[in-house]
């Protein structure tokens, strides 16, 4: 698996597709984190690293 082992952030204000992203990148076994709002990632990226974030752009 192409992911497996990374570390995931999620920016996601909608919970249908927030659970979605979590559930499918967890089965790829990533450890995924989920913000539900840009503040929320801001604060939790100031002090994490993850390898990948996945973003909407829309919030």
């Amino acid at each position: 698996m192409l992911l497996e082992g990374r570390a995931v952030t999620i920016v996601e204000d909608d919970p249908i597709m927030g659970e979605s992203l979590v559930q499918s990148l967890s089965l790829e076994g990533c450890e995924v984190h989920w913000c539900e709002s840009g503040a929320d990632a801001i604060s939790w990226l100031s002090e994490q690293s993850p390898d990948l974030v996945v973003c909407d752009i829309r919030l």
